[in-house]
């Protein structure tokens, strides 16, 4: 949509809107795709918020683990935790997402090690129904987001969206089980709305279910919270239990909805 650009607010004016908005029970969320998509001016910015004591989270590729200034400024910042995309652990579907990057530079292993070190919190999501996915493809997800004491995680399912590549490459191999899903009256939320290569659309569905259902399962929640970015200051892992019990009373809480507002009148968006 934005032809790969980025529009970057002053520092001044972040830094003002902070002032305003914070108090000492405060945790702010940068709402950004990428907060350290342009390192110097996310430095900067860091640099800004020092002074401030803030709380902070927000979303980052992985690669900031590998730069050793950015790792201490976002710590020294109050940065309690970033979102992070790996989406999957197998190298050709990261390829597939043209993410290869994710592994650069020691892989997961060794980003998840660097941010720990720092004390910043992950907030890991997956996605499933790749070509190389199977059945097992979500248990080894599962024990990796587990054994590496992930805040929280998320779990879903690959979604073609209109007018994308991916859309497109499922319509030419005659993959869509909709012509247009997000305008079918039968679409549900949490529904698969293509057949995936090595499994059928059901049983990604109910692996994905059980994978939140496993992950936000009280041993798990238990386990995770002795990692030690986690249990690091008294308020994140106050609200570890909270967001995670929350996440855990959630885990099936959408399946079945339907999408939008039966009662809406205006236009519709086609497949273009």
């Amino acid at each position: 949509m934005f032809r790969r650009t980025q529009t970057r607010r002053p520092i001044d004016e972040v830094i003002d809107e902070v002032r305003r908005i914070s108090k000492r029970s405060t945790l702010i969320f940068f709402v950004d795709d990428n907060i350290t998509s342009n390192p110097d001016d996310a430095k900067a910015l860091f640099r800004a918020l020092i002074p401030l004591h803030l709380r902070w989270v927000s979303q980052a590729s992985i690669d900031v683990a590998h730069d050793e200034e950015m790792l201490d400024l976002l710590g020294r910042s109050g940065c309690q935790g970033v979102l992070i995309g790996f989406e999957s652990l197998h190298a050709d579907n990261l390829g597939a997402m043209q993410k290869r990057f994710n592994l650069m530079n020691g892989g997961f292993e060794r980003a998840l090690a660097r941010l720990a070190q720092h004390g910043i919190r992950v907030y890991g999501t997956f996605i499933f129904g790749y070509d190389q996915d199977t059945p097992e493809t979500f248990g080894r997800t599962v024990d990796f987001a587990i054994s590496h004491g992930l805040y929280i995680a998320a779990f879903n399912h690959l979604t073609p969206f209109p007018a994308t590549p991916l859309y497109q490459k499922l319509e030419v191999e005659d993959r869509l089980l909709h012509d247009t899903w997000w305008l079918d009256d039968a679409y549900r939320y949490n529904q698969v709305p293509f057949r995936p290569k090595r499994m059928s659309p059901e049983s990604v569905q109910r692996a994905c279910l059980e994978a939140r259902r496993r992950f936000y399962g009280w041993p798990s929640i238990l386990r995770r919270c002795r990692h030690r970015p986690n249990r690091k200051n008294a308020f994140m892992f106050r609200n570890y239990f909270l967001i995670n019990a929350l996440h855990r009373a959630d885990v099936s809480g959408r399946d079945g909805f339907p999408l939008g507002d039966e009662a809406w009148t205006g236009p519709l968006l086609k497949a273009g």
